[in-house]
């Protein structure tokens, strides 16, 4: 095929970024500040009317490496219904739902930390029927993913997620269930909702997760056989971009973000307290400057007294396209 053919069918997109962190508890790390890049480069390969392809490389200053995040294949044949086999980003909680350059914030919050952590919110290979909400499909106000999943031997699983739009309103239920193998093999359920309010230029949303503690299961079961180890998390997220329309500075856009997690909801008197306000300082509509501080009060059986290790403050220029 000519090379002028082949690029007709392809789409470019991804970010660029640069900044520095600037760590509250400089000893924790050795280090008070750390400065950083990272980038992500998106081909969509357009096979024929009905079937896609999307490659996801994606690279950062610390590994010093590219690596490829994902590869998928996307056929549509139905309006209602997409079938996509890849690695992908599995749908549980509203911040997978988003891809990470379109984040109101610089960091996941610490509670998809955690739930990633646990194996909740993570990229699986795995075969996905979903359909994305149009308006024109206001006699079928819903949208819907169902993902199965299997990581090699281990651990196979499923994903589920629907929600209902009615007007600037969003509410969604989230359900996953995982098969886990090794020398103590468990059975992991997790669940999620959410309720979002989405107008033009304005964001909130409040999010609450319950969700077993695989790796705090993993190393009891070991012990003691308990499985029965559940972390519970409420976020709340506020975000508005008020348009400046200035020569230089075309919108200002200030979030907030609060967290509440227990890893072990019967000992919630251990827990994590996030508070997250920031600001994005558009220069175009691909182009912020952001400023984030990430300040998290932890509680555990070794500090009987909020902790602020692990608190920080970001500044980071990006550039989507």
């Amino acid at each position: 095929m000519p090379v002028y053919e082949l690029f007709s069918q392809v789409k470019f997109t991804g970010f660029g970024a640069t900044g520095i962190q600037l760590f509250e508890r400089p000893i924790s790390i050795g280090v008070s500040q750390e400065v950083y890049f990272k980038g992500k480069l998106q081909a969509e390969i357009k096979v024929n009317k009905d079937i896609e392809a999307q490659l996801d490389f994606r690279g950062n200053s610390v590994d010093e490496r590219v690596t490829l995040r994902e590869f998928s294949a996307k056929f549509e044949y139905w309006e209602r219904m997409k079938i996509e086999i890849g690695n992908l980003k599995q749908p549980f909680g509203t911040e997978q739902m988003v891809s990470d350059e379109d984040l109101e914030f610089i960091e996941e919050s610490f509670i998809n930390q955690q739930v990633s952590d646990f194996g909740y919110a993570v990229r699986s290979v795995s075969v996905m029927l979903y359909s994305k909400y149009k308006d024109e499909y206001g006699y079928f106000p819903f949208s819907y993913y169902f993902s199965l999943f299997k990581n090699n031997s281990l651990t196979s699983g499923l994903y589920a997620r629907l929600s209902y739009h009615n007007d600037d309103f969003i509410y969604s239920v989230n359900y996953s269930f995982q098969s886990i193998g090794r020398d103590y093999p468990i059975k992991a359920n997790a669940f999620c909702g959410d309720i979002t309010f989405n107008p033009k230029n304005t964001k909130l949303s409040l999010e609450a997760f319950y969700v077993k503690n695989i790796e705090a299961v993993l190393e009891n079961v070991v012990l003691n056989g308990d499985e029965n180890i559940f972390a519970a998390g409420v976020k709340l997220l506020a975000a508005k971009i008020f348009d400046i329309d200035g020569r230089i500075i075309k919108g200002l856009e200030p979030v907030f973000l609060f967290g509440f997690f227990s890893p072990d909801i019967n000992e919630s008197e251990f827990h994590t307290l996030q508070f997250m306000p920031g600001l994005n300082i558009y220069f175009h509509d691909d182009v912020r400057l952001r400023l984030n501080y990430n300040k998290l009060l932890t509680k555990n059986r070794f500090n009987k007294k909020y902790s602020s290790i692990n608190s920080l403050g970001i500044v980071e220029l990006q550039v989507r396209f």
